[in-house]
């Protein structure tokens, strides 16, 4: 029987994110924090008509400029 692949194995191979997904990956935030860092440019993202994701590069790269 074929072993099943977790939800973060997953999140790691995928390029881009949902909301959900990147609060899973990021492990912090929300849906309003994701909102504002997205309204102030702090948070690069695609939108296709109503669906926001990510690029987990995008993601990576906004961890590592506010890395104190």
């Amino acid at each position: 029987m074929a072993r099943r692949k977790s939800d973060n194995t997953i999140l790691l191979e995928k390029r881009w994110l949902t909301v959900a997904e990147a609060e899973k990956y990021l492990g912090f935030g929300n849906r309003a924090t994701q909102q504002e860092w997205r309204d102030s440019g702090k948070l690069r993202y695609c939108q296709v008509e109503r669906t926001i994701v990510y690029d987990k590069k995008d993601l990576d790269e906004f961890i590592l400029k506010h890395k104190q």
